[in-house]
């Protein structure tokens, strides 16, 4: 895939996160081209970031991104769950199921990923 720098990769996210907020229904394919264009859809996850000692770069590292992006994908499936009938029938839902491997993912690209862990 297209391999781009961190702006880009940063502009992306913030394009994809507006359409989370809007209730986009393109929402879920912006943030799976983010997770593409850094690599994270074909295997190639870029090696975890580590704070503090990335705190200091002038951009988020891509492996923060990707982690961003897959905690979004999941909290829209975690959404779609919850309209199925919280908590019981959400519980073994494919959202749901769909949503702990994006998370479990999300996490292995930034283990400190504070939203995804609660989530999961």
């Amino acid at each position: 895939p297209l391999r781009m720098d961190d702006a880009s990769l940063l502009a992306l996210f913030f394009d994809a996160q507006d359409a989370c907020e809007a209730g986009d229904t393109r929402a879920d394919t912006k943030l799976q081209a983010l997770a593409d264009a850094i690599g994270g859809g074909e295997g190639r996850v870029p090696a975890p970031c580590a704070w503090p000692r990335d705190a200091a770069l002038p951009l988020p590292p891509p492996s923060l991104l990707l982690s961003a992006a897959l905690n979004g994908r999941a909290e829209l499936q975690l959404d779609k769950a919850a309209a199925l009938g919280f908590p019981l029938l959400a519980r073994a839902s494919a959202p749901a199921r769909e949503a702990e491997a994006l998370l479990r993912a999300s996490l292995a690209a930034w283990p400190q990923n504070a939203p995804a862990m609660m989530s999961l």
